[in-house]
This record gives C-alpha cells, structure tokens and sequence, in this order.
C-alpha cells in the first residue's frame, strides 16, 4: 500500500521540523537531565536489533551446503532449482556468491564425468 503524497510531505515536515527543533535546543540523544527521553526504552543491545540473523540465512546456508555435497548433475540441478524459488528474495552479494559456487560446482562436476 503506497503513502498518499499528501502524509509523504507531511512526515517529511514533520521530521525536518524535528531535527530543526533538536538543533536549537542542543539534543544530541544523550541522556541528560534536559533530555530525559533519551533512557526511554530497552538498550539497544536488548532490542535484538542487528543480531538476528536475516529471515533467508537458513536457506542460504541448506543450498550451499547442499551445493558442497552435490556428487552428480542431477543432485545439483535440485539444488539450483531450490536456489531459483529463493533468488529473487536474496541480496544481490549473497545470490552472486551462489551463482558462482554453483559455477564451480557445475564445472567440476562436468570434468568428473
């Protein structure tokens, strides 16, 4: 669902009101007694926030390892097609490194043979 420009300008007013605002008024962020906001809420270390590992980390360990293991064609075909239904969600590092060991892998496989 887009934002309808009217709320865009809105927000982006908002936060530029904001940031004028903590400007004038010295908020860094840093707790003091003129900032008291700045201790609401967990620590960051408690957010879980940058630890979590992301959502297709498990899918794109299985598929390396999947390619690794990989002893004919045909085994790394059904790898490379579990790759394909996962791809597009993928950063474009991660899926390039893929490709690539799924090259390698091809390659060797073809020379075996």
């Amino acid at each position: 669902m887009m934002t309808p420009p009217h709320l865009m300008q809105s927000s982006a007013l908002d936060e530029e009101t904001a940031r004028e605002l903590d400007a004038r008024t010295g908020n860094d962020g840093t707790l003091s007694d003129d900032n008291p906001a700045a201790a609401e809420g967990p620590a960051d270390e408690d957010r879980g926030e940058g630890h979590a590992e992301p959502a297709w980390a498990g899918k794109v360990a299985e598929i390396k390892t999947g390619i690794a293991g990989a002893k004919t064609s045909a085994s790394l075909k059904t790898i490379e097609a579990e790759y394909v239904k996962h791809a597009v969600s993928l950063p474009n590092d991660v899926a390039s490194e893929i490709e690539d060991l799924l090259r390698a892998k091809k390659n060797a496989l073809s020379k075996e043979g």
